[in-house]
């Protein structure tokens, strides 16, 4: 099995090289970014992290272990997460397999450095993932009621990995983006929420 960092570091260089090779030229691309992941943490079967490229912010999940079925790229799947159902698409890369990906922000023209699109990736992925205490308003309610807002959730110490099922998380924000980022995001990923269950 490999480790997160493992994980991270082989989707950033297979979207390093889909950069240079395939993207080159591309109007859509922010010269202000570059291809970077969160770290990766283990959420019940899954890698889970948050892939920023000059083109686009997605979330990813990568399998722990060989998948008991291989969807086709484009397949489309809801996810349960805390802050509730999101919809991820299949896709497969040469040299890295089958992933999941929910899109945040496509195209990502919005961010005029990298540092404050790897804030919005991280305090995004955050406010999805955030586990509730027994009894009152959990956190992640909380981060998705402020993101509603066009509010940022605010820095946060590295949280440990998730390992129940049904959770996931990543913190740390920032509120450079402003308003319009991080609703955008929301409206965008958020399309296909619904209860978890």
């Amino acid at each position: 099995m490999k480790e997160p960092a493992a994980i991270a570091a082989e989707l950033q260089e297979t979207f390093e090289r889909i950069r240079v090779e395939r993207m080159a030229g591309v109007p859509i691309l922010n010269p202000a970014l570059s291809v970077e992941a969160t770290e990766f943490r283990e959420w019940e079967s899954w890698h889970a992290g948050v892939l920023v490229t000059p083109w686009f912010i997605n979330v990813v999940l990568i399998a722990r272990e060989q998948e008991a079925e291989c969807p086709i790229s484009g397949t489309k799947k809801l996810f349960h997460l805390p802050a509730g159902a999101f919809e991820f698409i299949r896709s497969d890369e040469k040299g890295l397999g089958g992933f999941w990906m929910c899109s945040l922000f496509s195209p990502a023209l919005e961010f005029g450095d990298q540092e404050t699109a790897m804030a919005v990736a991280e305090a995004s992925l955050a406010a999805m993932m955030a586990e509730g205490e027994d009894g009152g308003e959990d956190d992640g309610d909380a981060d998705m009621e402020r993101i509603w807002r066009g509010e940022l959730p605010q820095p946060e110490e590295a949280p440990e990995p998730l390992a129940e099922e049904g959770h996931e998380r990543d913190d740390r924000g920032s509120g450079k983006a402003g308003a319009d980022v991080s609703r955008r995001a929301f409206l965008t990923a958020g399309a296909a929420r619904g209860d978890a269950t």
